[in-house]
């Protein structure tokens, strides 16, 4: 069961008084499926478990709840990452998606 259990970490827009974030953890532990909720004024960190739920589900729960959610600004990838990706992918057309052996090589390169 634990393969299944995720994580999210989720910004609000404004900070939260102590009256919001035990009302916001009343609301979520209600909810099926969420193993731990920790709430700060900032920020909340749930555990659930995905065959239940999804992370757009408990981010949907929490803003039907009245609390709006910060949205992250995804990064760009740098020049390493843009690389291993290519690399990767180069792979992948080469090899296929399965574990390489030096048997399996080994008959290839001879045909």
């Amino acid at each position: 069961m634990d393969d299944y259990k995720k994580e999210i970490v989720l910004s609000f827009k404004k900070h939260l008084k102590d009256d919001d974030i035990f009302i916001l953890k009343s609301n979520l532990e209600k909810v099926k499926g969420i193993e731990s909720i920790n709430i700060a004024t900032q920020s909340v960190s749930i555990e659930y478990v995905s065959l239940h739920l999804t992370e757009e589900m408990v981010k949907e729960i929490i803003k039907d709840a009245g609390y709006p959610l910060r949205e992250l600004k995804k990064r760009r990838k740098g020049f390493f990452r843009r690389f291993i990706d290519d690399l990767a992918r180069s792979n992948r057309e080469s090899f296929g998606n399965k574990k390489l052996d030096c048997c399996d090589l080994k008959q290839k390169n001879s045909k």
